[in-house]
Parts: C-alpha cells; sequence; structure tokens
C-alpha cells in the first residue's frame, strides 16, 4: 500500500476497529499536515515513521475522513477520535465538539471532556470573531452554561479550559443561562 491516501484510510480503518497503539497520533500528524495547519516537513519527520512523513492527503480523503470520524465521534464520543481530528481546524469539528459538551449522547469521560474543550478553545473564538453565528444561539447559550459548571469539575485541566473558553466567551458577549 503505497498510496498516501490509501494508508490514511487504512489508518482510519484501524482506529474505528479500536486500535490504540499509534494509530491515533499517526492520523492526526497527516490531517494535520494536509490542513492549513501544516508545521512544516521537519516537524513531521520528527514525529512520524519515513513510511509517513512525506505523506499529504488529497482534500477529499481529508474531508471524508474528518466527517467519518465527526459521525463516529457524535454517536460514541472517543479520546482517542477527538484526538484524531482535533489539529485539523475543520469547521465541523469545532462545532461537533462544541454539541458534544452542551448534548454529549452519554456521560463524558474527563479525557473526551478535555479533548473537547481543547478543540473549542483552539478554534471557536477565531470562527466566532469570522462569523458570529457560527454555532446556533442555543448552542452558543447553553456552552456558557456548561462550561460555567465545569468551572468546578475536579480535572485542573477542565478547570483551565473551561475558565479561558468563557473568559474568551464574554468577549463575544455570549453569556450564559
Amino acid at each position: 500500500m503505497t498510496d498516501g491516501n490509501q494508508i490514511a484510510r487504512e489508518l482510519l480503518r484501524r482506529l474505528l476497529a479500536g486500535e490504540r497503539t499509534n494509530a491515533p497520533l499517526h492520523l492526526a500528524m497527516l490531517l494535520e499536515r494536509s490542513s492549513a495547519l501544516d508545521h512544516g516537513d521537519e516537524h513531521y519527520r520528527e514525529i512520524l515513521p519515513e513510511r509517513l512523513a512525506n505523506i499529504r492527503l488529497d482534500r477529499k480523503t481529508v474531508d471524508d475522513i474528518t466527517h467519518i470520524l465527526c459521525e463516529e465521534i457524535s454517536r460514541n464520543p472517543d479520546s482517542d477520535l477527538l484526538f484524531a481530528v482535533a489539529s485539523t481546524g475543520a469547521a465541523e469539528v469545532t462545532r461537533l465538539a462544541s454539541k458534544l459538551l452542551v448534548e454529549p449522547p452519554r456521560p463524558l469521560t474527563d479525557a473526551e471532556c478535555a479533548q473537547a474543550l481543547g478543540i473549542i478553545e483552539a478554534y471557536l473564538p477565531s470562527a466566532l470573531a469570522t462569523d458570529s453565528n457560527f454555532l446556533p444561539f442555543a448552542i452558543k447559550k447553553a456552552l456558557t452554561h456548561t462550561l460555567d459548571g465545569l468551572r468546578n469539575s475536579k480535572n485542573i485541566s477542565i478547570q483551565g479550559h473551561a475558565t479561558r473558553l468563557l473568559v474568551q466567551l464574554r468577549r463575544f458577549g455570549i453569556e450564559g443561562a
């Protein structure tokens, strides 16, 4: 299997099948490398095995993999799946992470919550700066309410993300319930 797009799809298959060795990291790096957030060749040569280090995925493959992962995450949240799509910067991922905190299909683990918060903190402020209607009003309002509650989490990472996000959202005039 020499085609980079096929390799990425195989990593996706393995990840969805439950493999948790290096599949999440490798897929995340391939998706990131093929996005506007590309950190340059040297960065990926340091992280990825040689056979993956020079792969760039086409836009269709990135979009397909991102969409498949988002569909799976919306049904069955998983911190490794969230990690795999976190650094794409995709609007679909940011919307999903926001909705996941507000309307999870089941209670989120601390790792899932922290992953979703990390995505939101990284991308939601710039998305809102570009488009104030990036999220529906009800989701924005519920998100601030959820974040307010998460500031009392026993997990310090979750507390930090929630506190910083609330400050950023209030800069956009978004207040909780």
